[in-house]
């Protein structure tokens, strides 16, 4: 009886003790955010969890705010991220800094399972640059294991038998011999450029009729939009000169910055025009990535830090150059030009969506060409899909990879529950009759997605095909 009750006790103080270091590292006016699979299983029941939360700086360049380990534990299963009030209030005075609503926050995460290493694709949350409560905000993030880069060996499950052995392998080698290790995304080139033309509008008339484009860029006095960050990665990518989604995996993230906008202009192209666009201007920028397994404290090009072959391409937004202001409203400086855009998306990555018909006088509106884009979603997280990766590479004198022409931002509104960008197209004759034809990603990208409370255990994005340009023949 008297085991029995020491046994008991403690347990209890087990308990206590495990509520208590529960309880500590929980944040005060900071954030929690819960991680787990596509089907709500947490993280950590894979194996060791390597984290890193990041976001991008007053010049739209990649930081590092924190790296931490998660590891399952005997009544928890530790598949929580904290972030302090302190590191939070970091990530709102960013945010604020650059005018933003809102505060981008990236994830990355490696999982360490059965002697390999998984690179997760990035995720994303948004923090209200307005005071954080006494009570932490609360995320989930739902990872699809799927979508992961695998390198077979994981490098500190290596024995000498394993390096031995692995030099009849493809896989990279692995020199890092200093535990405990951390794993990191780090910037080898980027350039921005302001004030540039970005098509939001595009179209080819080829029909013997004058057409009228419209596209208005616009939030409700209650809302704040912004564009979106597309990342790009995979395996030794940078050495690929076409697009290949099998080995390329693109995924839209969060809003790089927010606001209350409005923008957007009327473009006619008159029968005896073929090519014209609405473009709205702003600051483009581009982040080329490698990922590294270093000792803790060394850096890339040391001893102890070597690459592991995947990369990444980061496309986005960083800014709108504004006209003016009506109230709380910016106005995105807007125009539209009768020429062909300098650049366009590659034609063998994009495809035609189902013509619909326009007789004279009748407004087809963007949203019903992506009625017939859009597959497991309404698209309102995403809408258009606009060419910055074509456009930076222009820029760049075309010394990026030619698959980056394929890279698209989206906008989306607050709470991802309407269009940020709407317009439509018009037949004005004289033909009676024409066909507006939209086009389409030819591959799927991982967009978000507007989640009822209660299918909390879904995933946070689905892979689709999305608008590209947005581009419209008119025939």
């Amino acid at each position: 009886m008297r085991r029995k009750s020491l046994l008991a006790v403690l347990l209890l103080l087990l308990i206590i003790g495990g509520l208590e270091v529960y309880i500590k590292a929980s944040p005060i006016g900071g954030v929690k955010i819960d991680v787990v699979d596509a089907n709500g299983k947490a993280i950590t029941d894979y194996g060791t969890v390597y984290y890193s939360i990041w976001t991008f700086n007053e010049n739209g360049s990649f930081e590092v705010l924190k790296r931490g380990v998660l590891k399952k534990g005997l009544l928890f299963s530790g598949n929580t991220i904290k972030l302090s009030k302190a590191e939070t209030e970091k990530l709102r005075e960013i945010a604020r800094k650059m005018n933003s609503k809102t505060a981008f926050v990236g994830v990355d995460m490696w999982v360490i399972r059965e002697g390999k290493l998984y690179t997760l694709p990035p995720a994303s949350i948004e923090l209200d640059t307005s005071e954080g409560g006494f009570f932490a905000a609360k995320f989930s993030l739902h990872l699809d294991f799927r979508d992961a880069v695998v390198t077979q060996t994981a490098p500190q499950e290596k024995t000498s038998v394993d390096s031995i052995n692995s030099s009849q392998k493809e896989e990279p080698e692995f020199l890092v011999p200093i535990i405990p290790r951390e794993y990191k995304w780090v910037t080898v080139a980027e350039n921005s450029y302001l004030d540039v033309k970005i098509p939001v509008l595009i179209i080819r008339n080829m029909a013997w009729s004058d057409v009228t484009g419209t596209l208005q860029i616009g939030t409700s006095q209650s809302d704040y939009m912004g564009p979106e960050v597309t990342v790009a990665f995979g395996k030794l990518i940078s050495k690929k000169a076409t697009f290949d989604p099998s080995s390329i995996k693109i995924k839209a993230l969060g809003r790089s910055f927010t606001n209350w906008y409005r923008g957007g202009s009327i473009l006619r192209v008159p029968k005896e025009n073929t090519w014209g666009y609405v473009w709205i201007k702003g600051k483009v920028h581009y982040i080329y990535q490698q990922e590294y397994i270093c000792g803790i404290g060394a850096e890339p090009g040391s001893p102890g830090c070597e690459p592991t072959g995947n990369e990444r391409y980061i496309a986005k937004i960083d800014e709108f150059s504004i006209s003016g202001k009506y109230g709380k409203v910016l106005n995105i400086e807007s125009g539209a030009a009768l020429e062909r855009p300098p650049y366009l998306p590659p034609f063998d990555t994009i495809e035609q969506s189902p013509a619909l018909e326009g007789s004279v006088g009748k407004d087809i509106y963007l949203e019903n060409f992506f009625e017939e884009i859009y597959d497991g979603t309404d698209g309102h997280s995403f809408g258009i899909g606009v060419p910055v990766g074509a456009l930076i590479n222009a820029l760049t004198g075309h010394s990026l990879p030619p698959w980056v022409d394929t890279l698209v931002v989206g906008f989306s509104a607050k709470g991802e529950s309407h269009y940020a960008i709407m317009g439509e197209v018009r037949n004005d004759g004289p033909t009676g009759s024409v066909r507006f034809i939209g086009y389409k990603s030819s591959y799927k990208m991982s967009i978000p997605v507007k989640k009822s409370w209660w299918a909390f255990w879904k995933s946070d994005h689905v892979d689709t095909k999305v608008p590209v340009g947005f581009f419209i023949d008119v025939r």
